[in-house]
């Protein structure tokens, strides 16, 4: 009866023995000579091929052929392999290999043939390799003639049209000595049990077979039963079964033989479709026809219970992987003595288990475990408490799972290898109980930050990649320089403490996976997704507290120099009369009014007033008419301050008159004399200044604050004072001259003049004693050294009232610059 099975995507069998190393039929063209020639591409037949008697390799692939005729191998004799594939053969004339006896392989793939069954084959005796597959037929039915390949071991048929198969397409491949049969089609509409039973499995135990794969089949209890009364006996090794429809509840009725007698030591199967699975027996009555089984993969089989009768009769299972299954803690060996003794790898992947303490308890009687893989389960560690694992687990894949940082507490200090990526651990705790622990994965997790290891530790690779690490801190990388890290895309914070890291990776010996491409900056914004290795950070950027201290550094330097500056240039004294001049000019009541009432000022030092009182007052004040002179020492006001006196008297004298000499360059109050006497120059506009010299100065003894005096010597006329009488008449009747005006002094206003050393006059008071000296000590001035006020008089008469002076904004300009011109260091 004929059975249709639909769902079938390919057909694959493939039946390989262990002898397979027929170098002619799988080894490629190597050296070219003259027994290989390669006409390839060339347009044949309308370009004829260069060949010789003695051609051995021969490819024609990618030409215009339509058709094979006679004439075209006839005098290749020796000939052994050729290849027509990719071209459009559609016909082949009988006899056109009738010459080429010793041909061993022949492909005829991708062409245009339409029926298989009528190929002229017959003269082939030596062929071992035949590829007929993707041409135009869609029918498979092999033909009487491909009986006299006594040699073929490969055979390649099929195309994606074919969408049957029946009882006989595959019939007279019987007795051939196959090796390998490729088999294409697409999903089969219509399939005869028996065409590959009867066809092809039934002989599997006359042949020396090695592997055999079915693939997109379905079985009933009668071809299971026939398929592993069949391979149990042949010399099959290794069986693949994928994407199988199983129609049965797993009652087989399989004839029992001796183990000794069974090769097969591996099966896997891979998608397995039993709608019937509830009701499937445990297979417990053919357990002993597995014993001799080293590995086993039931994949996505649906099963949720392995029967203790199983697993330990399995005693030389080495590999066993039961993924994408319904296994749960209590359903898979439950309470088993001794389960799977000769175990080294169980794999669990994609199951239900969610107790890994459970778990523990279920592999400490396998006691030869090393490798348990349990990806993509449920497992969490609930509460506190030891697990019992297997002494001799070495390595755990855990990944994909719920567990949190607890998980090394439960962990064996046997491991070697341990895989935790993707749970949801946030923290790395001290790992000194594991000291064979060589290899951790860490992908994936919660974890801030890099994990610390003890000195000597033995870990050699850390993958901790997809983390929440934003930074590394480098002390702790350098002391992982022996391990192999794996660091990527961790939502890094790029400041400048990760300029160190940069360095140290790009400078050392530390083996970082992944780098630099998968190292990125998660933050801040502005740099976000830049790779960290091109990262250029400047100096200011990041050493701020050493950036502070330079700034520092030279903010007090510059605050030294200017200090300096100012005590070797005296730029304390310029500020202070400054001050002084503007405190004056703010106070208008102290003052008086702008009318010249003296004929000239004259400024002198203590060691030169005998000069001034003996000689020159009387040769002024004694004139007709009389010169009407101010001096300090019995001119300036009781009461008034000394700047104030000095102002007040420049500004009401026509001409100022200054004695140089030695001691005057030396004297404070004379410097002050004189700056105010230019300074009024440049206030009123008026030359007023009188330079006289009393004795030779040289240049070197005038102080730096004196600079403008030297100017003014440079540009100015002075009077010298000679030493012989005739040149000192002279000198008075010059002098004068130049004080000779129309002016009349204002006498009326003055005040009674005070007596000072002698002079006429009264007593100054002690209030004003006191207030002098005070101000002298503050001010650290000594005024006209050997000078005592020690008596003043004041005038009854009434002192006339001040006008306010002119204190507007221009005139505090000029007032600032003239202090800024009267400071010239250097010169």
């Amino acid at each position: 009866t004929n059975r249709l099975t639909t769902g079938f995507s390919d057909l694959l069998l493939v039946a390989i023995l262990s002898s397979l190393l027929m170098t002619v039929c799988s080894a490629p063209l190597e050296k070219r000579s003259a027994h290989s020639v390669n006409c390839s591409r060339i347009g044949f037949p309308n370009i004829p091929c260069a060949v010789t008697p003695y051609t051995e390799i021969l490819d024609l692939s990618h030409n215009q052929m339509t058709r094979i005729q006679q004439q075209y191998f006839k005098t290749l004799s020796k000939l052994k392999r050729l290849i027509l594939s990719f071209n459009k053969i559609a016909a082949i004339e009988p006899g056109a290999f009738a010459n080429n006896s010793e041909l061993q392989h022949l492909d005829l793939s991708n062409n245009s043939l339409h029926d298989i069954a009528i190929l002229p084959f017959n003269h082939l005796k030596s062929l071992t390799y035949l590829d007929i597959s993707n041409n135009l037929y869609d029918t498979i039915y092999l033909g009487v003639e491909i009986k006299e390949l006594k040699k073929l071991e490969t055979l390649m048929l099929g195309t994606p049209s074919v969408s049957f198969l029946k009882v006989g397409s595959l019939s007279m491949l019987r007795g051939l000595p196959l090796q390998k049969v490729h088999l294409i089609t697409q999903d089969l509409e219509e399939y005869e049990p028996g065409t590959l039973t009867y066809g092809i499995i039934h002989p599997l135990k006359k042949l020396n077979l090695s592997t055999l794969s079915l693939n997109h089949i379905t079985l009933d209890d009668r071809i299971t039963i026939n398929l592993f009364e069949n391979v149990l006996r042949s010399t099959i090794v290794e069986m693949h079964l994928s994407n199988i429809n199983i129609d049965s509840i797993g009652k087989w009725d399989i004839e029992i033989i001796s183990s000794q007698q069974i090769n097969l030591h591996k099966i896997y199967i891979n998608n397995i479709v039993n709608p019937n699975f509830f009701k499937f027996y445990s297979l417990k009555y053919i357990q002993n026809l597995f014993q001799q089984l080293t590995k086993l993969s039931v994949i996505n089989g649906s099963m949720y219970y392995i029967p203790c009768g199983v697993s330990e009769k399995l005693i030389n299972l080495k590999y066993l992987d039961v993924s994408f299954n319904l296994l749960q803690e209590f359903s898979f060996i439950p309470k088993c003595s001794n389960p799977f003794p000769g175990l080294t790898s169980l794999v669990l992947n994609d199951n239900k288990f969610s107790h890994l303490r459970q778990l523990s308890v279920m592999t400490f009687q396998m006691r030869n475990l090393t490798r348990l893989i349990a990806t993509s389960n449920s497992l969490q560690l609930p509460g506190e408490g030891m697990c019992s694992w297997s002494r001799s687990l070495r390595h755990i894949n855990f990944s994909h799972n719920k567990l949190l940082a607890n998980v090394f507490s439960c962990l064996p200090s046997s491991l070697e290898s341990v895989d935790l990526s993707y749970n949801a651990i946030s923290t790395v705790p001290n790992l000194e109980k594991m000291s064979n622990l060589r290899e951790i994965i860490l992908t994936g997790n919660a974890i801030s930050f890099l994990p610390e290891f003890a000195a000597g530790h033995p870990v050699r690779v850390l993958s901790i990649d997809r983390n929440a690490i934003n930074t590394i801190d480098v002390d702790l990388l350098r002391s992982m320089n022996q391990i192999q890290l794996k660091l990527g895309n961790n939502p890094f914070r790029c400041s400048c403490a990760i300029q160190s890291v940069i360095d140290y990776i790009e400078h050392s010996h530390i083996e970082i996976i992944d780098w630099p491409a998968d190292y990125r900056c998660a933050s801040p914004l502005n740099i976000q997704g830049q790779v960290i290795k091109d990262l250029k950070f400047s100096t200011v950027e990041c050493n701020i507290p050493l950036f502070v201290g330079v700034l520092l550094a030279c903010i007090a330097l510059v605050v030294a120099l200017c200090v300096i500056l100012c005590i070797k240039y005296k730029v304390t004294w310029y500020i202070h009369t400054l001050w002084l001049w503007v405190n004056a000019k703010r106070h208008p009541d102290d003052l008086m009014e702008g009318n010249f009432e003296y004929h000239a000022f004259i400024s002198y030092s203590e060691r030169d007033s005998d000069w001034v009182k003996n000689k020159m007052l009387p040769q002024l004040e004694t004139n007709n008419p009389p010169f009407h002179i101010c001096i300090h020492e019995r001119d300036f006001r009781p009461g008034k301050s000394i700047i104030a006196n000095i102002i007040d008297c420049i500004s009401k004298s026509y001409k100022t008159i200054f004695v140089l000499s030695k001691s005057f360059v030396q004297s404070e109050w004379c410097h002050y004399e004189l700056f105010f006497a230019h300074n009024q120059i440049l206030d009123k506009k008026k030359d007023s200044l009188i330079l006289l010299l009393l004795e030779p100065i040289p240049a070197k003894s005038i102080p730096d604050r004196f600079c403008k005096l030297r100017k003014l010597m440079n540009r100015k006329t002075y009077l010298e004072w000679p030493q012989g009488e005739f040149q000192q008449n002279f000198f008075w009747k010059r002098l004068k001259a130049i004080l000779n005006t129309n002016f009349q002094p204002q006498y009326t206003h003055l005040p009674t003049r005070t007596r000072l050393n002698g002079y006429p006059g009264c007593n100054v008071s002690c209030v004003l004693y006191r207030w002098w000296t005070t101000f002298m000590v503050a001010n650290k001035i000594h005024l006209l050294d050997g000078i005592f006020l020690d008596s003043c008089h004041q005038s009854n008469q009434q002192l006339k009232t001040h006008k306010q002076l002119n204190t507007d904004l221009p005139r505090l300009r000029r007032v600032i610059s003239m202090a800024s011109f009267s400071w010239c260091p250097g010169q």
